[in-house]
């Protein structure tokens, strides 16, 4: 198992230890390459790990000038990450329902071509009550996000504990945030940890089902991020 949390690309990684970290980079908010550079030289020059993290990059845009344009910066992206990944969100049809026909074979083939260069992790962020089809779909490497199953109203324990085999054998990866109402941006996790939530229990079931994981503390309150990995650390003794 190792520890990790999240920054956006540009930000330092050099106040908190961690075994690796996770770049997140943003399609339409600010310097998206240009910061995740910097923060991959702050890594490198630190013998840091990473994992890069794009969001708002769609591969199931239909519009093929828009999903060119995504796939080139996904493409740099996954170059880089050399043995880290790219966790990728799943997606719909732009109205809600499961992916199907162009725009099915639009994510698929986007999906395929950056497998080809670094590892793809597929995250439930888009729309978490449909997540296992679109894992059996399309992952081989998942990201499970315990908060995004709360904020589905959705109760993580029971999940996690009723998850299949093959399933778990495929999660590598694991975003930990509380679910506590009203935050930024109008969603409702991305909060600190706390040792009662049932976060934090899914994850200590999730790791006596599978050991070798990596998780990531996703909270928007940096100076929060080392107390809710030493809640982690404290909790899974």
């Amino acid at each position: 198992m190792l520890l990790g949390y999240s920054v956006l690309g540009g930000e330092s990684v050099s106040d908190i230890v961690a075994d690796f970290v996770q770049i997140t980079v943003f399609k339409n908010i600010g310097s998206t390459i240009g910061g995740l550079s910097k923060t991959v030289a702050q890594c490198h020059s630190q013998h840091l790990d990473f994992v890069i993290h794009p969001i708002d990059y769609f591969l199931s845009d239909t519009r093929l000038h828009c999903w060119e344009n995504n796939l080139e910066e996904l493409r740099h992206m996954a170059h880089i990450t050399g043995n880290g990944a790219l966790i990728i969100h799943d997606e719909t049809t732009p109205w809600g329902s499961r992916l199907e026909r162009a725009f099915e074979k639009s994510y698929s083939d986007g999906i395929s071509e950056l497998a080809q260069i670094c590892n793809i992790s597929i995250e439930n962020a888009t729309h978490t009550p449909d997540i296992l089809w679109f894992w059996q779909r399309f992952a081989h490497n998942i990201t499970l996000d315990i908060g995004h199953l709360e904020s589905a109203s959705i109760d993580s324990v029971n999940f996690i504990r009723n998850l299949d085999n093959d399933t778990i054998d495929k999660i590598n990866y694991v975003h930990i945030h509380q679910n506590n109402g009203q935050h930024l941006h109008g969603v409702t996790d991305h909060w600190p940890l706390t040792k009662e939530c049932r976060e934090l229990q899914a994850l200590k079931i999730l790791v006596e089902r599978k050991e070798d994981i990596n998780i990531i503390v996703e909270i928007m309150e940096r100076e929060e991020i080392a107390d809710s990995m030493r809640i982690i650390k404290n909790f899974l003794k």
